[in-house]
């Protein structure tokens, strides 16, 4: 596919049935709901289980694939859970 074409039927379903597992995966939970916690985030969903801890890993992965303000916030969660 050449950009600027426009997607067909089947490609638009199947990335659409991608992004919904992405968010359904349990580093994406656990990620942002530490950062709302913490209060550097804001996001319009709750999340009941969260960690105390923050795998960067898991914040790349999450930065990369779902939320790119995870990135801005980093610095401040060095500093913030640094601080404590």
């Amino acid at each position: 596919m050449h950009p600027g074409q426009p997607l067909k039927r089947d490609e638009i379903i199947s990335r659409a049935t991608k992004a919904a597992k992405t968010i359904k995966d349990p580093r994406v939970a656990r990620v942002l709901g530490l950062l709302a916690k913490s209060g550097l985030l804001l996001v319009n969903k709750t999340f009941t289980r969260v960690l105390r801890r923050l795998k960067i890993v898991e914040a790349y992965w999450v930065g990369t694939n779902i939320e790119p303000r995870v990135f801005a916030v980093l610095p401040l969660v060095a500093l913030h859970f640094l601080n404590r």
